[in-house]
């Protein structure tokens, strides 16, 4: 794989570890965060501090379902995030978010609904853990508009369960 190709799409997960080894990814601003074994990290308004180490958007979605009013105005930290993740974050309700991977299209979102992107890596998209096609939440909202975002996280639903329905048979939908 080329150097270009590899920056042009960066899969979930522990992809930003990898950039970091492979010299990469240009830290700025937020060298010194260390997110340690998590991948998402929220402070609060009220200054209490709320992480997640499930990866994808599961987190996310979680948190819309059991404690969305706690997310109103929190700065987020998360390892990578594409257009679904923002759509999840700007449905939180949040202030700022930073991730060290960032998609083009979550930067758009993410300034459309008022919070703050900030990143160390643009990327046009986020690729699947296998690294062989989209990311499949990904996938689920290309179409969705940027200001639609109930349907993008009705999307992002239906895809988890998908995917869900899929590893208990053994099918392979990615």
């Amino acid at each position: 794989m080329t150097r270009r190709s590899f920056l042009g799409l960066v899969g979930c997960g522990g992809c930003a570890a990898a950039l970091l080894a492979f010299g990469l990814l240009r830290k700025r601003g937020r060298k010194d965060f260390d997110f340690g074994d998590n991948t998402l990290v929220a402070y609060f308004a009220d200054g209490t501090e709320w992480t997640s180490r499930e990866r994808g958007v599961k987190p996310l979605v979680d948190a819309i379902d059991g404690m969305r009013e706690r997310f109103a105005g929190a700065k987020c930290y998360d390892r990578v995030v594409g257009r679904a993740a923002a759509f999840l974050y700007v449905k939180l309700g949040v202030s700022y978010v930073f991730a060290p991977v960032m998609a083009k299209g979550a930067v758009a979102i993410l300034k459309r609904h008022g919070i703050e992107p900030s990143f160390d890596l643009e990327v046009p998209g986020i690729r699947n853990r296998a690294n062989d096609g989209p990311c499949p939440m990904e996938h689920a909202v290309r179409e969705i508009a940027d200001t639609d975002v109930d349907a993008a996280v009705a999307a992002i639903r239906a895809q988890m369960e998908r995917l869900r329905q899929s590893t208990m048979t053994g099918q392979n939908l990615v």
